[in-house]
């Protein structure tokens, strides 16, 4: 019995070629594979983390004073997967996030809100409101850094952007306290402050971020008529 040297020849050709070929698409789409099953083995701690985020988002929105018949008419009730076991309430947004007509409204009621008062009174709500955003990022960060191994990467930087934006506004405001040692010291009257065009833009980017939480396939939501 001879030995088939061609057989054999072939054989080690291709499987090399066989080889080289699946090596780019290995490299491709492995890590995706990887993901997708840790998320799946870990979807009840994911379920958990994405939950404390949401209630977090949806007590900031439904605790602000800057309310309207419209933008808040209705809210949504927001829960896990009802075929899961471990179903449950999660939270109740008093915006319906998935109304576009709630954007461009958010910033409509909370300058209509500012532009009703004195400058005094209105100076005095953005304090009281700037003390909440403090509260509310530190709270969001603490989420954050604690399961952030756990959250999508799109998901940690939009939360991650929405507590920079805050910040950035912190920081701006602060020269308003500079403005009120020069005002005490001069006896001037206000007739300005900061912050105010930027507040707007910090709720969108809430209601943005509650939108695109409750869309993931850990939660379900109920439109629900709002209660001013």
């Amino acid at each position: 019995m001879t030995f088939d040297w061609n057989s054999f020849w072939v054989n080690i050709i291709s499987d090399a070629v066989f080889f080289l070929v699946t090596i780019p698409i290995v490299i491709k789409y492995l890590p995706d594979i990887a993901i997708g099953l840790i998320k799946k083995r870990n979807r009840k701690n994911l379920t958990v983390k994405f939950s404390s985020t949401l209630i977090e988002l949806c007590e900031f929105i439904t605790d602000s004073q800057y309310r309207d018949n419209e933008l808040n008419k209705e809210h949504i009730a927001i829960t896990t997967i009802k075929s899961e076991r471990n179903f449950k309430f999660v939270s109740l947004c008093n915006i319906n996030v998935f109304n576009e007509i709630v954007y461009p409204k958010v910033f409509l009621v909370i300058n209509d809100y500012h532009s009703s008062l004195t400058i005094e009174e209105s100076y005095k709500l953005l304090t009281e409101e700037f003390n909440r955003l403090k509260t509310f990022r530190i709270d969001i960060e603490r989420i954050l850094s604690a399961h952030s191994l756990l959250v999508d990467e799109e998901v940690i930087l939009e939360i991650s952007k929405l507590c920079f934006d805050i910040r950035q506004i912190e920081i701006k405001f602060k020269t308003n306290v500079m403005w009120d040692d020069l005002l005490k010291s001069t006896n001037s009257a206000r007739t300005g402050f900061f912050g105010l065009n930027e507040l707007p833009t910090i709720y969108e980017s809430t209601l943005h971020l509650i939108r695109d939480i409750v869309s993931m396939d850990y939660f379900e939501y109920e439109i629900q008529e709002g209660k001013n």
